[in-house]
């Protein structure tokens, strides 16, 4: 027990009878009722609650569901911006707010295969360990998060990509709904981004999965047109890793 117990004991003593708290006959903190444990198990979790901080701090939207912003450090001590991109049980997955290759290597832009390979090359996975995993976000928890409801993986081919918050490749009335998804990549004050990056940087982003049909050729990309669509797996100039963290609800902020 801490050296301060004393303090804390006091503390709680003295609200103990507006607080409807039972006092066993002794002063001693291990025989003090305290709801259903004693003042020693409170103060246990006091102290463990404080040991185990949260990864993520709420930012802004409705907490603990998609497009929510959370502040977090995933173990490098960095502290990064990521939204919630889908909630599977405990699990929480959430998506980096820019594109991590833009500020991690030497290289903005890359391929389909080094996207890939990236999170494991700059060896990301082990230093980030404040969370269960890390990876590239799948075609379909992009197209789910961002309001495309026609896309399926195993069948959706290259021609039938989609402007986020439809299931069309010429309506872009609903993409403004979706900006934490395709901000932050190249040129996007063009199609009514909030941050808008030059030349140097890549238009967009990898998924994690080939297109059917395009004979391992294409992959699933976000664009900085706000869509989901598919581009040649060797194109390097369009493309970069806006990396996916996945974390436990209990390490997301109250």
């Amino acid at each position: 027990m801490k050296n301060n117990i004393k303090i804390v004991v006091a503390f709680i003593l003295g609200g103990l009878i507006t607080g409807g708290i039972v006092l066993a006959a002794t002063t001693r903190a291990q025989d003090i009722t305290y709801g259903n444990g004693t003042v020693k198990d409170a103060l246990d979790d006091l102290y463990q609650a404080r040991d185990n901080k949260s990864t993520c701090l709420y930012v802004s939207g409705t907490k603990g569901q998609v497009s929510a912003k959370y502040l977090c450090d995933p173990g490098d001590g960095v502290a990064r911006y990521f939204y919630i991109l889908k909630v599977s049980g405990n699990d929480v997955k959430l998506i980096m707010d820019r594109n991590l290759s833009d500020t991690v290597g030497s290289a903005k832009r890359m391929t389909f295969e080094d996207a890939n390979s990236f999170v494991e090359d700059n060896n990301i996975d082990t230093l980030w360990n404040n969370v269960k995993d890390v990876g590239l976000p799948t075609s379909s928890e992009i197209a789910t998060a961002g309001g495309i409801t026609n896309f399926d993986v195993s069948t959706t081919t290259e021609s039938n990509w989609s402007f986020f918050g439809t299931n069309s490749t010429t309506n872009t009335n609903y993409r403004a709904n979706y900006l934490w998804l395709w901000d932050y990549t190249r040129d996007c004050s063009n199609t009514g981004c909030s941050h808008s990056l030059s030349s140097d940087y890549a238009y967009g982003y990898w998924t994690t999965d080939l297109t059917v049909g395009s004979n391992g050729d294409g992959a699933w990309r976000v664009s900085n047109f706000g869509s989901l669509d598919s581009r040649p797996v060797n194109t390097t100039a369009n493309h970069g890793v806006r990396p996916v963290i996945t974390i436990s609800q209990s390490k997301l902020s109250n």
